[in-house]
Parts: structure tokens; C-alpha cells; sequence
């Protein structure tokens, strides 16, 4: 997993100019990746593991229902965007930008369909129907995803909430991943 700034070792002498986005509570490890890689010379890959991440923490970001979700997104996605217009990188760029814009739809339906709140599900309708999503979804290639992922896209880009609700809650199996 290239995001966790804990899944690295820095070199501080090349890296203490670098910080951390103050507004983030969420995806900062990525924007600080992204300009720590591109200020790399090189890189060395370490298989071992030295740190353990608890996935099913109650008390995580990613544990509990967050009315703001999308909002946040956008905002890092921005940012990202930003770092390619800056530094002149090439269409390649924005479109790995745009299948992560995509692949968030997968946190944001987690998020705002795996609760009972009627809000959430409300508000992911009208997320998916943006203007937003509706450009990510013209620029997005199907075509590389297994059967799975292409139906779950293909219900978020036709907005079929009632199905995507079915299938985020058979995912989990009934687990309550979602805190109110």
C-alpha cells in the first residue's frame, strides 16, 4: 500500500521540508507521499513488516459513519490535481486521478449506505448524480474491472441506490461496520 506514511522510512534530511495538510483528517499519508515521491531519487522496497494496522478499531476514520465524506474527498482530489498541473505531468496522471476519484465510490457507498440513516442514502444520490461523478464516469474505462467491480461501478454511474445498498450490506454480511 503506497499511502501510509507508517509503511515507510524517510531519509529527514531530503523529506523535513515536506508537511502534512492541516484541513485533512483523512488521505493526508497520500499528498505527503505524492510530493515525497516525486522529490525521490530512488527508493529501495523492504518486504518485512514492522507495524500492524487494526482494520475493525471502532474509534477509526474509516469505522464510522462520516456526513462529510465526499466533501473531504474532493478536497484531497483537488489537491492532487493541483500537484499535476504544477508540476506539468501528463495525461497518464489525470487518468489514474480519475479512477481513484472513481474508486472512492466504493468508501463513499460503504459510508453512506451501509447505516440506516435515510440522509445518508439521500445524500449519496445526489453524489452520485453530480456533475462530478457524471465527467469521472465519461472518462472512466470499464473495460479492465472483473464482473464484481463492473457491476458495483455500473450501479453507481446508472445511480441505482436501492441496489447498491443491497449490495454494500450483503458485503459486510451483515456485520455493523458503520457507526452512527
Amino acid at each position: 500500500d503506497f499511502n501510509p506514511v507508517w509503511g515507510k522510512f524517510y531519509r529527514a534530511s531530503k523529506f523535513k521540508q515536506l508537511k502534512f495538510e492541516k484541513k485533512l483528517n483523512r488521505s493526508e499519508d497520500l499528498l505527503f507521499n505524492l510530493n515525497a515521491f516525486f522529490l525521490a531519487e530512488n527508493c529501495i522496497y523492504n518486504g518485512n513488516c514492522y507495524y500492524h494496522y487494526n482494520r475493525v478499531n471502532e474509534t477509526s476514520n474509516v469505522s464510522n459513519y462520516d456526513p462529510n465524506l465526499f466533501e473531504k474527498f474532493k478536497f484531497v482530489n483537488s489537491k492532487i490535481l493541483d500537484f499535476i498541473d504544477q508540476n506539468g505531468l501528463n495525461y497518464l496522471y489525470q487518468e489514474a486521478l480519475n479512477n481513484r476519484i472513481i474508486a472512492n465510490l466504493i468508501t463513499l457507498a460503504i459510508n453512506y449506505c451501509g447505516n440506516d440513516i435515510k440522509a445518508a442514502t439521500i445524500k449519496f444520490r445526489k453524489i452520485l448524480n453530480s456533475d462530478y461523478y457524471k465527467t469521472a464516469f465519461e472518462n472512466f474505462d470499464f473495460k479492465y474491472l472483473n464482473f464484481k467491480y463492473k457491476i458495483f461501478f455500473k450501479l453507481c454511474e446508472y445511480n441505482k441506490v436501492g441496489l447498491l445498498k443491497l449490495m454494500v450490506r450483503s458485503a459486510v454480511k451483515g456485520k455493523k461496520y458503520i457507526k452512527r
